[in-house]
């Protein structure tokens, strides 16, 4: 039987570094909608991480504490589990006729 390797996780780049500044005037809820739009569901760090390589202006020292607090006042956001986050979908509204 063949043993298959698997990279190591710091090996595997998931989630390709951003070009130019693109939330650099942006809210953390602004900046991770556009993110969770593009790529779907996303891990808290990575969620810190890309903003912060795409110019987000932070001095924070604990961002997924912030990120966390505007996700709940924005309110479009949903914890998936582990940590993991997407945009809320859309509730549709069918008439019972």
């Amino acid at each position: 039987m063949l043993a298959v390797t698997q990279p190591e996780p710091e090996q595997v780049d998931r989630h390709p570094p951003l070009e130019g500044q693109p939330f650099k005037n942006m809210t953390i809820a602004d900046a991770s909608r556009v993110l969770l739009k593009e790529r779907g569901v996303l891990h808290g760090p990575d969620i810190e991480r890309l903003p912060i390589e795409g110019v987000y202006p932070t001095a924070s020292k604990h961002f997924q504490s912030t990120m966390i607090v505007a996700f709940r006042r924005d309110g479009g956001f949903e914890n998936v589990g582990r940590n993991r986050w997407r945009l809320k979908q859309p509730v549709s509204s069918s008439s019972g006729s």
